[in-house]
């Protein structure tokens, strides 16, 4: 199996095990806000460490550079309030593969703002639709 698929199932592993870990964490205390803060506290913390190492590499970004990421890391953290939110509210096991359905809005987002960057194939539409067509199912 080829690296490409190893890092983002990687991924969805690691993901899997964070939102269970949530949900464990919102039954014993139920603040969504502070469960918020302390996951983004502990994501900090946790990529400090090997960027001290490239701490130069701040300086050789532009500023329309920083500001795709900032805006990556807003729209990460409302993700993020209202993902604890729905974990508060309902099921584990309904909230993820709702949350799941991203790819369906990363490809219509993806046709939208990243035309010369993103392919979009048949083949991804596809896939896309048939991840949220997965989720569909469980309703």
């Amino acid at each position: 199996m080829g690296i490409y698929l190893v890092v983002p199932l990687s991924s969805a592993l690691f993901y899997a095990m964070g939102v269970i870990c949530r949900k464990a964490g919102l039954a014993l205390y139920g603040s969504v806000w502070i469960a918020t803060w302390i996951t983004s506290l502990t994501a900090c913390l946790v990529l400090s460490v090997p960027m001290v190492r490239r701490f130069s590499e701040f300086r050789t970004l532009a500023r329309d550079q920083w500001m795709y990421f900032v805006l990556s890391g807003l729209f990460s953290s409302v993700a993020w309030w209202f993902n604890y939110t729905a974990l508060d509210l309902g099921q584990v096991v309904v909230v993820t593969p709702l949350v799941r359905t991203a790819p369906l809005f990363t490809l219509f987002f993806s046709w939208i703002f990243l035309r010369g960057v993103a392919r979009i194939t048949a083949r991804v539409a596809v896939g896309c639709s048939l991840v949220v067509l997965g989720v569909l199912v469980l309703f």
